[in-house]
Parts: C-alpha cells; structure tokens; sequence
C-alpha cells in the first residue's frame, strides 16, 4: 500500500518548477530577492505551476513592503518592518516565513536579541521603544486567525508613526497573510541556508522546522546576515528597470 504524501509541496514536487528555468523567467525578480532575503524562495517552483499565482507574488511583495525604497529608508524604520513581519508570522504559526522574516529582520538591522524576546514578550519586557512595541502589538493582532486587533492597539499605532508609516507597516503585516497562509498550507520546504540560521537565532525560542524540513535535510553551518550596505543597495538599482517593466506588464 503506497502512503499518501505528508504535504501539499511533498504531492506537487513532480510538477515543480526548477530553479533553472526560474531563473530563466525570473532573472531580476529572483536578484532582487537575492538582495533583500540572501536566497531564492523555494515557494517560487511551486508557485509558477500556476503562472499567474508567481506573476501575482512577484507584484504584491515589493509593493507592499515599498521596496526598495523602505531599503533605503524610506517610510517606517526597516528593521522594525521586519520585527513586525517576524511577529506576524510567529503569531501566524508559519515557521517558512518565520525563518525568513528573521534573516530579513537581521538584514534590516534589526538584533538577534529582539528577536528572541519577540515571544512571549509581556507589558512588563524590556528592549523595545513605544513606537516598536505598538508596532508589534498590532503585527500580533493582525497575525491571529481570528485577528485580535484592539481598538486600543490601533490607536497606539497611529500615536507612534505617522499615517503614511503606519500604513507601510500594516500593508507589511498584511503580505504576510497571504505568505503565511499559502506556505504554510502548502508546507513548502525550507531552504538549508535559512534553516541553518532560524535553528541558530530562534529555535532556543520554541522555532523548529516541523513540516518545512529539507528532504534531505543537509548540514550547513549558518552565516549570520549582515545589515543593508548602501553598495549593495546601489546593486539593486541595476535590475530594477527589468523589475518595473515586468510589474507594469503582469498588472
């Protein structure tokens, strides 16, 4: 009797798409990513056995995260986008984007340090200003299933950043929804490298890979990101223009 497959990524694996012609399709969408993550998603060779499911990612993830401009700080500080994209997907239960918001937090400039005091966290923890703990009291809220949003939250939001940067960090909460829900259902396995440093920084938190463990899982040692340079921001200004000619198109 043949056992039915653990995941939804373990039954769709036949029909993936490899990186190679990813890269072929995808060549500037996948340097820029490069750039912000430091890797090219897995969840990409599944996403384009739909199409129009990559096509929609590649358009709602820089928009909705501002990119690059919050990279060259623009909008609200980057490194707490990222503590609030890391909360949300903590409270969402997805340990794929857990793993990846914790090496884009690191990229953003954000400590190990608020990252592990993320869970758990009380009224009474310290290391974050007002203005973070607002922002990661509303990533939390708006990270549950239901949402646990309260009115008091919000307005502390509004209180801390103004209305267009607390706009930017809703929309980046807001994106993750959509990444949590699908990577999670899905269970799309992690690459080794951000397993590697989500074992490392946030597994003494409670963080393990669970279903999105590498088959085979390989032995690598973590390399901890390093914060934004600003010439490997300039680095990004070489394939925006394919970026933006590709966003104007698919939409």
């Amino acid at each position: 009797m043949t056992s039915s497959p653990g995941t939804i990524a373990q039954a769709l694996h036949g029909s993936s798409v490899d990186m190679v012609t990813l890269q072929r399709r995808y060549g500037a969408q996948f340097a820029m990513v490069r750039k912000v993550l430091g890797v090219a998603p897995n969840a990409a060779a599944y996403l384009e056995i739909w199409p129009i499911g990559m096509r929609t990612y590649n358009v709602l993830v820089p928009n909705f995260l501002n990119l690059p401009f919050l990279l060259f700080g623009f909008g609200p500080p980057k490194a707490t986008v990222g503590l609030a994209m890391y909360t949300a997907s903590r409270a969402a239960g997805c340990a794929y984007c857990a793993s990846h918001c914790c090496a884009f937090a690191l990229r953003r400039g954000a400590d190990e340090g608020d990252l592990v005091r993320i869970v758990g966290r009380g009224p009474a923890s310290g290391g974050y200003s007002s203005a973070e703990r607002s922002a990661l009291d509303v990533a939390e809220g708006l990270g549950r299933v239901p949402g646990s949003l309260t009115p008091a939250q919000r307005d502390a939001l509004r209180d801390s950043f103004s209305p267009a940067d607390a706009e930017w960090l809703v929309l980046a909460v807001a994106v993750m929804g959509f990444l949590n829900k699908f990577n999670d259902t899905v269970g799309i396995p992690l690459e080794e490298s951000m397993l590697a440093l989500a074992d490392e920084v946030i597994g003494p938190t409670g963080w393990t890979a669970g279903k999105h463990l590498p088959i085979p899982a390989a032995t690598v040692t973590p390399t901890k990101p390093q914060p934004d340079r600003f010439v490997d921001l300039l680095a990004l200004l070489l394939v925006l223009p394919s970026v933006i000619r590709a966003d104007k198109h698919w939409t």
